[in-house]
């Protein structure tokens, strides 16, 4: 799976002006910073490290992501913040409705595409109207898959979900976009969500941050510099199958920095291990759900997490 670019624009503009992230955890005003973006109709200008002037497009877009050859694409898109006003949210949103229909246009005039999913994004902002008309548009067209987009906070994530899932079609996998926090995976399943994207399994890993059914831990952390169990009870992902335990990874990552070929290879059994448990915490998920389970599940397993936190 790739992105398309959208969100790395927002990161780079509206982010840096509002001082938002993916999630807002609570009101901000914006600080002023310069965006390093400039978004037209024609698509997004910028100055890279060289001191050249870009402009990525729909079409470039596609280019790129036919480029990297994965299964499922993003269509691109222009991400808003929620410190955002309607009129602009609006006018965001039926960009990027016109750049969804020039990301298909390149993608049908591109043959190597054809074996590609194209993802369409759903836009809105925080306006459940915006939110539902997008969903609608987004449905209507000739997308693969639907992605879910935006940067909103917690509660407003879920009503998002509750609001645009009913207007979106059901042969049609859905995709929240940025989404790994286990509460809100949950909270998404629950809604209808098919995927999810984040890079918490992996970016966690490379700090230390290692995930266990009772919460995460920091494996940098001295008192686990004996510990002789595996990263997690029972697991039997590659690292822990291969012998490592806590006391060995807290050994590895706490190594001075001039030895960055051990530090790697201690990220790299890190990031095994978050990814192998994220995608048994979703397995998990798929076999409650077909036993008819899931909300039991759901509550056994966040109670169980907020106990060891």
């Amino acid at each position: 799976m790739t992105d398309s670019g959208g969100f790395q624009v927002f990161s780079f503009g509206a982010a840096r002006e509002h001082n938002v992230g993916k999630v807002l955890e609570r009101p901000r005003r914006a600080v002023g910073e310069k965006s390093a973006v400039t978004i037209t109709e024609e698509g997004v200008s910028f100055t890279d490290p060289t001191g050249t002037r870009r402009m990525l497009t729909p079409e470039l877009s596609m280019q790129i992501q036919e480029a990297i050859g994965a299964d499922m694409i993003f269509a691109f898109d222009e991400c808003t913040s929620p410190l955002h006003n309607r009129a602009h949210t609006r006018a965001a949103m039926h960009r990027t409705h016109r750049w969804l229909d020039r990301c298909l246009i390149e993608k049908d005039a591109r043959p190597l595409m054809e074996r590609q999913m194209i993802y369409g994004i759903v836009q809105g902002g925080r306006f459940d109207d915006l939110r539902k008309q997008s969903a609608r548009i987004v449905g209507a067209t000739a997308v693969d898959g639907i992605g879910i987009g935006g940067s909103f906070g917690k509660e407003e994530m879920r009503a998002t979900l509750d609001a645009i899932m009913p207007h979106l079609p059901e042969e049609k996998p859905r995709h929240l976009l940025g989404i790994g926090r286990i509460e809100d995976i949950f909270d998404a399943v629950a809604a209808g969500v098919d995927t999810f994207d984040c890079v918490i399994p992996t970016r966690e890993a490379r700090h230390g941050r290692i995930w266990t059914a009772t919460g995460p831990i920091d494996i940098r952390s001295a008192r686990w510099r004996k510990g002789a169990a595996r990263l997690s009870p029972s697991c039997s992902c590659p690292a822990c199958s291969s012998g490592v335990t806590r006391g060995t990874l807290c050994a590895l990552l706490r190594l001075d920095t001039h030895f960055p070929e051990i530090e790697s290879q201690a990220q790299r059994l890190a990031t095994m291990h978050n990814m192998w448990f994220f995608q048994k915490l979703v397995a998990d998920m798929r076999t409650a759900i077909r036993k008819g389970t899931f909300t039991q599940f759901q509550k056994r397993y966040l109670a169980r997490l907020r106990q060891g936190q």
